[in-house]
């Protein structure tokens, strides 16, 4: 611990002399010896009904991404989904890295909740769950926010790129537009001139082993539809 620390640390123990002096110096420790940090924590163990309310005031505000990505100049014309997925996806992409921003704290507060509870500090491990709760709402708010913005870019386009998807969020796509494309049953009067282009990706970006490429194949042969490759990442469905 530097002098600097040390200081920070004998004036906490000052400020909140009515607490135990080794649980003073573990939430500091935890805190990674940030005085304001450990201020915050050790206040929401005093008065946590007032300290609370604030905490997720915070919460809230930090939703919001940080960088917003402005819209789309507006136009007569509509603009065609391939024209505008790259402004989407990079909307997304802000919203994951600050979604896995928030996870990470999670986890750390979770983390440092466990090791307070081993060490019978419960005030302070109640503290941390609730940040951990609070962290664990936006992510999962920026999450949401970020497959909205892809399924957004897809409308009505017979289009289709399942980059930032989830599994789940990508079939459920690409069944929703199948959907869309495919004739109704008494129509299927020999092959539908309709077509729909998908890029699956190979897994280049998850260390070369392919998620959502193998589902969508999955769903395809389940479903009886004529498919071909014109690449690795990218799948022609012949719609019914």
């Amino acid at each position: 611990m530097t002098v600097a620390q040390k200081l920070n640390l004998n004036e906490l123990l000052k400020e909140f002399s009515t607490c135990d002096s080794e649980c003073v110096r573990r939430i500091f420790e935890d805190n990674r010896y940030d005085a304001a940090a450990t201020r915050v924590t050790l206040r929401i163990m005093l008065n946590p009904d007032d300290e609370i309310e604030n905490l997720e005031q915070l919460a809230a505000s930090s939703q919001q991404p940080s960088k917003q990505v402005p819209p789309p100049p507006l136009s007569r014309t509509r603009p065609r989904p391939e024209s505008i997925l790259p402004l989407a996806q990079e909307q997304a992409w802000q919203c994951q890295q600050q979604a896995n921003e928030f996870a990470a704290k999670r986890n750390n507060e979770t983390r440092k909740a466990q090791g307070y509870i081993r060490s019978g500090l419960l005030p302070a491990a109640a503290v941390s769950q609730q940040n951990a709760r609070e962290y664990a709402a936006c992510e999962r708010n920026l999450r949401a926010q970020a497959t909205e913005i892809i399924m957004k870019a897809h409308e009505n386009s017979n289009f289709l790129d399942l980059h930032l998807l989830s599994q789940k969020d990508a079939l459920a796509l690409l069944r929703e537009r199948l959907e869309l494309l495919d004739r109704p049953e008494s129509m299927r009067n020999g092959r539908s001139d309709r077509r729909l282009r998908v890029i699956t990706g190979y897994g280049k970006n998850s260390g070369g082993r392919a998620v959502i490429k193998p589902a969508v194949e999955a769903y395809l042969r389940k479903n009886c539809y004529i498919y071909c490759f014109a690449n690795m990442g990218e799948v022609v469905i012949h719609c019914k």
